[in-house]
């Protein structure tokens, strides 16, 4: 194997096989080469870092205006009520489920769904199956918390 120093390859004289530009791995940088190179590199992680933080700035601009925009729409808080049901007498009713129900709706709330779990507790007497009642209503604005002030340091 030779390397052609006029023309930087590498030649292998068994076949035809040759590796244009390749450097020797045993040939030492001048200082000029070592420079240039050091400043390329150089330049690559500047590139790399106005890159980044470029896409940094990008994301917190999105950021910004998707809590800008959060900050607008209504705020809603939930309440689930679960009640038994009991099959026999009186199918299909929960008892007191329609004074429990006005009561919250006079605090506001209002029902957005109900569900069922269908499951059967008390063979040969009467069915329970709980039921969900899932309540609304918009969420009452919350004073912002002062900062607590920071703890003194405490002194030896």
């Amino acid at each position: 194997m030779t390397f052609g120093r006029t023309t930087g390859t590498w030649t292998h004289h068994g076949d035809s096989a040759m590796i244009r530009g390749a450097v020797s791995p045993f040939r030492r940088e001048s200082p000029e080469e070592k420079a240039e190179r050091e400043r390329a590199e150089a330049a690559q992680r500047e590139t790399i870092l106005r890159a980044q933080a470029e896409r940094n700035a990008a994301e917190a601009a999105a950021r910004a205006e998707h809590d800008a925009w959060v900050a607008t729409l209504p705020k809603w808080e939930y309440l689930v009520v679960t009640e038994t049901a009991v099959a026999g007498w009186e199918p299909g009713r929960v008892g007191g489920l329609q004074e429990i129900l006005n009561r919250y709706a006079a605090e506001g709330w209002r029902v957005v769904a109900t569900t069922m779990s269908g499951k059967i507790e008390q063979a040969f007497a009467t069915d329970k199956n709980d039921m969900y009642v899932i309540l609304e209503r918009p969420a009452r604005e919350r004073p912002e918390q002062p900062e607590q002030p920071e703890p003194p340091d405490a002194q030896p």
